[in-house]
């Protein structure tokens, strides 16, 4: 009844988990911390007068909060966090990471993280996409970083600390195109099969 994107057969569905899970979140803050419900009536028997209880939230019923809270509040600690996450990225690329050594290439994994789109992929360090850190075209990285590391342990460390929410492997390199024997993009079709059968 509070999220619209529970609703069957409406457009108001979420496209991604994390946008799902973030909603979801939001709506059981709302619920705890903002919503009042309506004050429950009850007949007092002894003097036969209606009695009304007081009206609080469920936060305010367990004594995590005295007060009901405002929208901005819940605003005010979404931007705490999204501060919280931003100091931690740095922090991660600069204790955690020395910089990509892309001149040497001692490196076995790479993890490429983008701050604009919010994720972070490992590659091993022969991957077409990673090209010892180099990137695909061997320009280096136009909206993230490249990350080396020596084993694969560190570099799945490294990306869940860079993007917690949204890390993954490559499937060219790690996943299930390597497993399922990828051979590259398939021929161009023939477009006109008369000339074939002239030849």
């Amino acid at each position: 009844m509070f999220n619209k994107r529970f609703t069957r057969k409406s457009n108001a569905f979420s496209k991604k988990l994390r946008h799902h899970e973030r909603a979801l979140a939001l709506t059981i803050m709302y619920y705890n911390y903002c919503w009042l419900p309506y004050p429950k009536t009850r007949i007092c028997r002894e003097i036969g007068e209606v009695l009304k209880q007081k009206q609080a939230t469920p936060a305010m019923e367990i004594g995590l909060t005295d007060r009901v809270w405002e929208i901005s509040d819940l605003l005010e600690l979404t931007d705490a966090y999204l501060a919280d996450v931003k100091a931690s990225e740095r922090s991660a690329s600069t204790d955690l990471v020395a910089g990509p050594t892309v001149d040497n290439g001692q490196e076995a994994f790479w993890v490429y993280s983008s701050e604009q789109h919010n994720f972070a992929k490992i590659h091993t360090a022969e991957c077409v996409n990673c090209n010892q850190g180099t990137g695909r075209g061997g320009g280096g990285a136009k909206y993230g970083k490249w990350h080396g590391c020596e084993t694969l342990e560190e570099a799945t460390k490294l990306a869940e600390h860079l993007q917690p929410h949204d890390n993954s492997i490559c499937k060219m390199c790690l996943g299930s195109y390597r497993k399922s024997g990828y051979r590259g993009p398939s021929a161009a079709p023939n477009r006109n099969p008369s000339r074939k059968l002239l030849n």
